[in-house]
């Protein structure tokens, strides 16, 4: 019964909401655009690898690119309807305009950093170099298609 006293206060906070009052389109553009800023920082020391401005490390390279996995599929859930024309963000309206594209974009992002991953935990330069290429093109592809 201790151990259920103690959980009473914990158990209170579940239900509240982690920015109460906030607005849900604020919220959602703040999400996705702190979900990429998270997977810039664990990409930049490796793209500082890859183009040889710092010596390459196949674990620290390796860890990257495993958080980077790890990270990859959270963005998607802060693209809502509503959240494409708001100041603060440069997302297209054309994402509400071609879900299945956009989507197919981020679907082809994850894969590529799953391929990242892999090639990354082989320990080869070349082979996690050019992985990390296919991710910035999968990167760039979208940016083009729905970034203002």
């Amino acid at each position: 019964m201790k151990g259920l006293r103690i959980l009473w206060p914990v158990l209170g906070l579940v239900g509240l909401p982690a920015t109460a009052g906030a607005d849900p389109i604020d919220d959602a553009i703040i999400y996705r655009q702190s979900a990429m800023e998270v997977m810039a920082w664990q990409l930049q020391p490796m793209a500082d690898m890859a183009r040889g401005e710092t010596p390459y490390d196949a674990e620290t390279f390796a860890e990257r690119a495993r958080h980077l996995e790890a990270l990859a599929p959270l963005p998607w859930e802060g693209f809502i309807e509503g959240s494409y024309s708001r100041g603060g963000t440069a997302a297209s309206a054309t994402i509400a305009a071609q879900p299945e594209d956009f989507r197919g974009k981020a679907e082809a992002f994850e894969q590529a950093v799953r391929a990242l991953t892999q090639a990354a935990g082989d320990g080869s330069f070349d082979a996690a170099r050019a992985a990390l290429v296919d991710v910035a093109r999968s990167c760039k592809a979208c940016h083009d298609a729905y970034r203002e």
